[in-house]
């Protein structure tokens, strides 16, 4: 009984912190958010026709990625990217990439950073079935990468993936 009373405490102590961040306008606001908040018609085709107006780059090792990134080449330098983002070098590398992340349902999310109560700028675009975040570094942004995801494919307790590599 006294366990269920201080979790209780606990909760509400946590709800009322969460709303009074809220009324002063700290709560932090999302840096990678599902891409139609910001260009509602806006598909993953879309980008790759435009490709060449972007800095493209993967996380994850090649044969499971888990993201791909075009960046807005403008934002470069005020964008600090992870070590672990790797250049993409052509269309195939940008197609196979894309095909691996479609098996794990992937979604084409925008990097925004925010101005004083609303979006200010679309820095990049993110496929991927997971998320990042932006985090604000000495003037500069820094984006990590996208953590590797378990796919089935590769990480199968049978081996079926080595026995269809071997024959």
């Amino acid at each position: 009984m006294h366990r269920r009373r201080s979790i209780i405490k606990g909760l509400v102590l946590i709800l009322v912190i969460i709303t009074l961040l809220n009324i002063l306008g700290c709560t932090p606001r999302p840096s990678v958010i599902p891409s139609f908040y910001v260009t509602p018609h806006l598909q993953i085709a879309d980008i790759l026709k435009r490709d060449r107006e972007f800095s493209l780059y993967y996380s994850g090792p090649v044969y499971n990625p888990s993201a791909i990134l075009f960046l807005y080449p403008r934002y470069s330098k005020e964008i600090i990217l992870s070590k672990k983002w790797k250049p993409i070098r052509d269309g195939a590398e940008l197609t196979y990439l894309k095909d691996k992340l479609d098996y794990l349902n992937a979604s084409l999310k925008a990097v925004v950073i925010w101005g004083e109560k609303r979006i200010k700028e679309v820095v990049a675009y993110l496929y991927t079935p997971s998320s990042t975040y932006l985090k604000k570094k000495k003037g500069k942004y820094f984006l990590p990468a996208v953590d590797e995801i378990f796919n089935d494919i590769y990480y199968d307790r049978d081996g079926i993936f080595w026995k269809y590599q071997l024959n």
